[in-house]
């Protein structure tokens, strides 16, 4: 079953839970995008950090651009991948998954971020991995929404919560790891 809003909500604000930490109700960003509780979801903010992906086995970059800074914006180079991450932490309950989505503006405009499933009780800020597939630079703004997570309730608590290698994920992105 997918959460609703008000679920949602209740869930963030729960004290010793706090499932998305800062919370933020529906609003605009300056970029024109929407951002905070939605009506089946949650719109999710870059955070302010940028990375170039690079090859677990080989440790070399994937890509020969890498993105800039300019006046407080990344720039992203034309058919570029990049590692983001969310401002918000989350802390998945035992009995609740989390899936991310485009922001459908941004996929329309063929800004793409691959579908991640946060497993129930992960914990830690979203990595995320962001491919401008267009040919020109794109602007990302730290803070503005990057993309949406819904939210599903398992029948019943797991009884083996995650503690991968992925768990507590700082504000920083996160490299791919092996295992």
């Amino acid at each position: 079953m997918q959460l609703s809003p008000q679920t949602i909500e209740f869930y963030a604000n729960c004290a010793g839970l706090e499932m998305i930490q800062p919370f933020m109700k529906r609003h605009v960003h300056s970029t024109g995008l929407s951002g905070g509780l939605g009506c089946a979801g949650y719109d999710i903010h870059l955070g302010t950090e940028l990375q170039s992906p690079t090859c677990r086995k080989t440790g070399k970059v994937l890509f020969k651009l890498p993105p800039r800074v300019e006046n407080g914006i990344w720039k992203v180079p034309a058919r570029t991948g990049v590692l983001g991450v969310t401002k918000e932490r989350f802390n998945l309950p035992p009995n609740v998954a989390m899936q991310y989505f485009n922001k459908s503006t941004l996929a329309r405009e063929f800004v793409n971020a691959a579908a991640t499933l946060a497993e129930p009780g992960w914990c830690g800020h979203l990595t995320l991995e962001i491919y401008n597939q267009t040919d020109y630079e794109i602007d990302l703004v730290p803070g503005q929404p990057i993309g949406q997570v819904i939210f599903h309730e398992l029948d019943k608590h797991t009884s083996a919560p995650y503690t991968g290698k992925y768990q507590d994920q700082g504000a920083t992105p996160v490299q791919a790891k092996g295992e």
